[in-house]
């Protein structure tokens, strides 16, 4: 299973929306969405090549993926 690493800035952006979502729906929807954030990551190290390939092809940058979270109008973008 490959080790998934967040860089520091998608490690700050997560955190500040984290806070947004707690702030705007409380500390049930920022739980929430913190489990969809890692339940995301990790399916990202179960099987890599499981987000879409399509931005990375449309930017012409090579192994560029994307994951989208489950019920949030946000994603990971990974290599």
């Amino acid at each position: 299973m490959l080790e998934v690493r967040l860089r520091p800035l998608a490690e700050t952006d997560l955190i500040e929306r984290v806070r947004y979502y707690r702030f705007e729906g409380g500390d049930e929807l920022g739980e929430r969405f913190v489990d969809t954030a890692i339940g995301s990551l990790r399916a990202i190290e179960r099987m890599p090549k499981t987000g879409s390939p399509r931005i990375g092809e449309l930017c012409g940058v090579a192994g560029l993926r994307s994951y989208r979270f489950a019920g949030f109008p946000c994603g990971w973008f990974y290599f």
